[in-house]
């Protein structure tokens, strides 16, 4: 699989509007991968107008925290719908049922909520990844954006032109959850540097960032692990053609410390 092959769309291709194998090297995440939380910024140099690619991931906030299932792309543009894309088909049957009984008994049923939230999650949704040149390390970092955020940050560094060879930026994020905001800002005074980020800047003059640091940088998984995810999440994944697999059982506390105490060193 070339490594391009994991992304929908890539530079001016993510700016245009639409309707609405795998990678397991944890160690490339956490080299390369940069979390730009909201409230903080970064000193960049900006490699190109185009160093930005759009993927379609599964996941969010109330998978990670209620079920410990995590972010991964999605490869159904390649492969056609995994395991997840499938369960979600499914799913929305059993939303309808509920918002059906919510319209005819005017209540919402139990359940109704966290069924929502799951499907969001279990959805694929768009992601816009970037590739910059960080000046506190001189280091190619990818940060990631969800679409809206990504398309605004495409748009300014494209309005910027060529002036993004010429000077570095503080790429900043703000606000909070759907009011979250990027914000780009040329850095014209270099003096307000300090002498290891003017370095770093001036190093990174004219280098092409790795564009296969984006592949790199994407966690996927088998359909196996998204049937085991499913199964954990209390889905019956023989509704979409799969057996139901032995899930290792939730340890305890006293369990785990347990375990850990047999360790050979």
């Amino acid at each position: 699989m070339s490594s391009t092959d994991y992304f929908t769309k890539s530079g001016a291709e993510v700016l245009v509007d639409e309707p609405e194998q795998s990678n397991t090297n944890t160690d490339d995440i956490k080299k390369y991968k940069r979390n730009l939380k909201s409230g903080e910024s970064v000193l960049v140099r900006i490699p190109s107008l185009t160093d930005f690619v759009e993927y379609k991931s599964h996941g969010g906030y109330f998978l990670s925290k209620n079920h410990q299932i995590y972010n991964s792309a999605c490869l159904a543009h390649i492969n056609g719908d995994d395991p997840f894309d499938k369960a979600v088909k499914e799913l929305y049957k059993d939303l309808n049922q509920l918002e059906d009984v919510k319209e005819k008994h005017n209540y919402k049923p139990e359940g109704h909520d966290q069924l929502s939230k799951l499907i969001y999650d279990l959805k694929a949704k768009p992601k816009i990844l970037f590739g910059f040149f960080t000046l506190e390390s001189g280091d190619e970092i990818v940060i990631e954006f969800t679409r809206k955020q990504g398309k605004a940050l495409a748009s300014q560094i494209q309005e910027y032109g060529e002036s993004v060879y010429t000077v570095p930026f503080k790429l900043s994020k703000m606000g909070e959850k759907t009011e979250t905001t990027v914000m780009l800002t040329p850095v014209m005074n270099i003096t307000s540097l300090n002498e290891t980020q003017k370095s770093h800047f001036e190093a990174t003059a004219g280098q092409v960032f790795n564009q296969e640091l984006f592949s790199k940088v994407l966690y996927t998984k088998s359909d196996e692990q998204m049937i085991q995810d499913l199964t954990k999440i209390g889905f019956d994944v023989t509704r979409i053609g799969f057996e139901v697999p032995e899930v290792d059982p939730i340890k305890t506390d006293e369990e785990v410390k347990e375990a850990a105490n047999d360790l050979p060193f």
